[in-house]
């Protein structure tokens, strides 16, 4: 069936169709999705590991690298614990506003 074919479906079309044969295509349809799927990540891979190739990448080396950590809070604001920092980068306006108060960094350490 074409594409353009599909298209022409409409809702009136399908309520004609029984219940359970609905279901049934409905079954077929989630498997056919599924498949499509699995067929589009396929290909994209092959193309992904020739442009890897090309680059002269190791495209294992990039898909398999571990996920970068967040950095580990060194700093916590006492009036809103939801606000951190991690030291890195620059302060945040919570923390120098309290600096400017009078306070020191040492004292919002975690």
């Amino acid at each position: 069936m074409k594409i353009s074919e599909l298209n022409k479906i409409t809702i009136d079309d399908l309520v004609i169709i029984p219940t359970k044969a609905l279901e049934g295509f409905q079954i077929t349809l989630n498997d056919a999705i599924e498949r499509r799927k699995e067929k589009d990540k396929n290909e994209f891979l092959e193309k992904l590991a020739i442009l890897a190739d090309e680059s002269g990448v190791v495209l294992e080396e990039i898909l398999l690298s571990p996920p970068r950590r967040s950095p580990t809070i060194r700093y916590r604001n006492p009036d809103d614990l939801s606000q951190g920092w991690s030291g890195r980068g620059r302060k945040p306006n919570w923390l120098l506003a309290l600096i400017e108060t009078g306070r020191t960094i040492k004292e919002f350490e975690v």
